[in-house]
């Protein structure tokens, strides 16, 4: 098991990889780092591009960079590669699996009741729902 854990959440509604610590520390237990569906582009070796001047050329170094830097969000100290190599993999097996999840379901709102009410005058009258 890898020192970073990925589980499918939402995040405004649309589908997002979630990446946090596999064992939460007092340090790092809160700590999440979401990738969202319009982003996953960046994580794909097939469509990645710099997305802009200080993004690495490559995609092995965006790669790279991005696991480093999640390494250092979770608080998690120096990596080996063999460790970079599985996050990289790890977000990488997760892109399939976030393409195929709907879009976030809202709840059904269910009426309570009903509300009369006098804005500026006028007569309103609204269903309550929760």
């Amino acid at each position: 098991m890898g020192q970073i854990a990925a589980e499918l959440g939402y995040w405004d509604r649309k589908p997002a990889i979630v990446l946090k610590a596999s064992v939460p520390r007092s340090a790092n237990k809160d700590k999440r780092y979401l990738i969202p569906l319009d982003q996953i582009w960046r994580y794909s070796e097939e469509h990645y591009e710099p997305f802009d001047a200080s993004a690495p050329p490559t995609f092995e170094g965006f790669m790279m960079a991005k696991c480093l830097d999640l390494y250092e969000l979770f608080d998690l100290g120096t990596p080996s590669s063999r460790q970079l190599g599985e996050t990289a993999w790890l977000i990488q097996d997760s892109i399939d699996q976030l393409l195929k999840m709907p879009p976030e379901q809202q709840p059904e709102r269910k009426p309570v009741g009903e509300a009369k009410m006098i804005i500026d005058g006028n007569q309103v009258e609204a269903e309550v729902k929760i």
